[in-house]
């Protein structure tokens, strides 16, 4: 008999993780696939982020929904700890970019 599931992650990255976590608080059974172990590429530096302080359109359209990003990560990061154990280390760092043009 073949597994069922209400929903079906592709990738186990923080932001596949995440949303795999709230949708189980939310009482739905749900599969995630990861080709190889959970948050073993680019999770480990990018998070899932999104800057809103960086790119083209400074600061943006996606400003907003960035700023959220950051706040939902760090009450996860918090969360995390007592609700499974799992301690991702996480801590803010402040950033410099530098611009080599007026541009």
């Amino acid at each position: 008999m073949a597994n069922s599931y209400d929903t079906v992650v592709i990738g186990g990255g923080i932001v596949g993780i995440a949303a795999s976590r709230l949708l189980a608080q939310k009482g739905l059974s749900c599969a995630v696939l990861e080709k190889d172990s959970v948050g073993s590429h680019a999770s480990g530096f990018a998070y899932g982020g999104l800057h809103p302080y960086s790119g083209s359109d400074i600061p943006g359209h996606l400003t907003g929904m960035a700023r959220r990003g950051y706040e939902l990560h760090e009450e996860l990061a918090g969360t995390l700890p007592e609700t499974t154990g799992v301690n991702t280390e996480y801590r803010r760092k402040s950033t410099l970019s530098l611009a080599f043009t007026e541009r």
